[in-house]
């Protein structure tokens, strides 16, 4: 009895693209606020390293959201995933030291300001709760593209490897 050849299975990891397998479905940000949001993750500790490709990358991955005065975008004690910018409007930081007593505003954020950042790297517990003041714009980047590019970099990286170890080999 004749069984159909087996296939190899595809061992390579899957070559790193331009864009993310599920781009952000909001607006994008116009080639201007791409660029004020490239110069403003430039600033960021966290962001240095990148390149120009991997912040672009980045920027092209945030999604741009619309929220009313008074909405909560980040609650004390919520598992983060997001950082976000403020591109219009402001937000207040709200801390709660224990459930008797009333949260008491540590800090505001305005416009070029940015928060959230603990939620791209950790994953962990928000430590405050982030309020808009007024009606306001920010621009979100979740965990899983932040992760995404940082191991499209590593891949590419690795081919690269690859390649130049190949041009040393000797017959």
């Amino acid at each position: 009895r004749a069984y159909p050849r087996r296939r190899a299975a595809d061992t390579h990891p899957a070559r790193p693209t331009r864009t993310h397998p599920n781009p952000p479905a909001s607006p994008r940000a116009s080639e201007q606020v791409t660029q004020w949001l490239v110069e403003l993750l430039k600033e960021l500790f966290m962001f240095r390293t990148f390149s120009s490709e991997q912040l672009l990358d980045l920027v092209a991955m945030m999604s741009k959201n619309e929220v009313k005065a008074g909405t909560e975008l980040i609650v004390q004690g919520d598992l983060g995933s997001k950082f976000y910018v403020v591109h219009f409007g402001g937000f207040d930081v709200l801390v709660q030291k224990a459930a008797s007593e009333p949260a008491r505003r540590v800090a505001h954020f305005g416009p070029a300001s940015w928060f959230g950042e603990p939620a791209l790297l950790y994953g962990s517990k928000r430590g405050a709760t982030v309020k808009a003041t007024k009606d306001s714009v920010v621009w979100a980047l979740d965990r899983e593209q932040y992760k995404w590019v940082l191991m499209a970099e590593n891949r590419k990286v690795r081919a690269m490897g690859r390649v130049s170890d190949a041009g040393r080999l000797t017959l």
